[in-house]
């Protein structure tokens, strides 16, 4: 293997025992091509001494980022079911429904879905009130009494008496006072 170099310039090398130098025309003999080569391919070693070790860490990396992945998987899914159903409650709620029952007849194919939201629930909802009228609970008002806590003194309503029992002549509520004791 030849390299150039000046015809001045002069290079002494070590040889366990011996010392070459290189001729000034270029020329190096085997032994000085084989220790250029050695300490070339010690410098390249040095550059990747690590090599190993950083490939372990990238594996485990991209394990830990697998695993991460499914993970977060896993949770949007479980956050997208459980906003659906929420929807799916208030909506079927809303009409009357039976959240559950709504649930079964919905058909599920025919949901669009965008950014994850049903878009056309309360549609399909009234398809299933149309093909199950029976389905709509009946709505019945019941009154709410509001409860006050009464304190001494105050005037408590009891029902009051009379001779006929007819409520609206002359019997129904009556204030009495409280007796403390």
């Amino acid at each position: 293997m030849e390299l150039e170099t000046t015809e001045t310039e002069s290079e002494t090398t070590n040889t366990g025992d011996t010392s070459t130098e290189i001729e000034g025309n270029g020329t190096f003999t085997q032994d000085q091509v084989n220790k250029i080569v050695i300490k070339r391919v010690k410098e390249v070693k040095a550059q990747f001494k690590d090599y190993k070790s950083l490939q372990d860490t990238v594996t485990t990396l991209t394990a830990q980022v697998e695993a991460l992945t499914a993970e977060k998987d896993t949770v949007k899914k479980q956050y997208l079911d459980t906003a659906f159903s929420s929807l799916l409650d208030s909506t079927a709620m809303n009409l009357n429904l039976d959240p559950e029952l709504a649930l079964k007849l919905l058909d599920k194919d025919k949901l669009i879905f965008v950014e994850d939201k049903p878009t056309n629930l309360k549609e399909l909802l009234h398809a299933v009130i149309e093909k199950h009228p029976s389905l709509v609970k009946k709505v019945v008002i019941t009154p709410v009494i509001p409860s006050v806590t009464l304190t001494e003194g105050e005037k408590n309503f009891s029902l009051h008496k009379t001779s006929k029992s007819n409520f609206f002549s002359g019997g129904g509520l009556k204030a009495a006072t409280l007796i403390s004791k």
